[in-house]
């Protein structure tokens, strides 16, 4: 967690940084042709999604995958071209994950790259890129060779309660490892 201490009173988070753009701008609001300005603090938005696809690997890696639905907005997508999966909806993508938690495998999926564009205060594009690791069988231990590399395209949406979560996933693999399944 970033601290400090701005204009002799301590704050943490994501409030040291909104406090440290205040002092850095001057203001965090203001006016402009007689109108209030209200700034958007896009970078406690930015940490909120790193948050949400963290949480979305670390639920699918650690044999939580029937929560994954709850990442999605009530009609959202995930798209997979390799496995020629599209499911829409949460009921849709908790079918395709409760199948999957049938599996006997270990996963690791490290995301690394993200790139965050908002179309607006509530809706935003990213990217990133995927490093997959598979396992199958019981285990680990499991010979250390990436299954795929590829890159998700996602949306994020805001809801009504302030969290972000995925209006679309689409998942596509660019590189394969030799007889592993690429999803």
């Amino acid at each position: 967690m970033i601290t400090g201490s701005l204009l002799g009173r301590p704050v943490a988070g994501a409030h040291f940084l909104a406090a440290l753009v205040v002092c850095l701008t001057g203001s965090s609001a203001g006016a402009a042709a007689g109108k209030p300005h209200v700034a958007r603090d896009e970078t406690a938005d930015r940490v909120a999604i790193e948050q949400l696809v963290t949480e979305y690997s670390y639920l699918l890696d650690h044999g939580r995958a029937a929560e994954l639905p709850a990442l999605f907005t009530p009609d959202g997508i995930f798209d997979n071209p390799n496995l020629k999966l599209r499911a829409v909806g949460r009921d849709a993508i908790a079918a395709y994950y409760n199948r999957r938690v049938t599996e006997p495998r270990t996963t690791r999926h490290i995301t690394t790259n993200l790139r965050i564009v908002f179309e607006t205060p509530n809706r935003a594009q990213g990217t990133r890129t995927i490093l997959y690791y598979r396992g199958d069988g019981p285990g680990p231990v499991f010979p250390a060779r990436p299954g795929s590399v590829g890159e998700y395209s996602e949306t994020y949406q805001r809801g009504a309660d302030g969290r972000w979560r995925f209006a679309s996933r689409v998942s596509r693999i660019i590189f394969s490892g030799t007889g592993v399944r690429a999803e």
